[in-house]
């Protein structure tokens, strides 16, 4: 009976360390993503920007 739970609860464990693991690869992927965002969407709003003030 003992060794049932010792598994379970190891099972239990893995699963929540490849959850905990997933989400910290998300969120560094999103966090990159967000970036990335960042550093191209700032320029192309200004240049969008631009672009609208020149053009009228």
């Amino acid at each position: 009976m003992k060794s049932i739970t010792t598994l379970s609860n190891f099972f239990i464990n893995s699963v929540n360390n490849e959850n905990s693991s997933l989400l910290k690869f998300f969120e560094m992927a999103l966090n990159k993503l967000f970036i990335i965002t960042m550093l191209f969407g700032i320029p192309a709003t200004v240049l969008a920007l631009i672009q609208l003030i020149f053009s009228h």
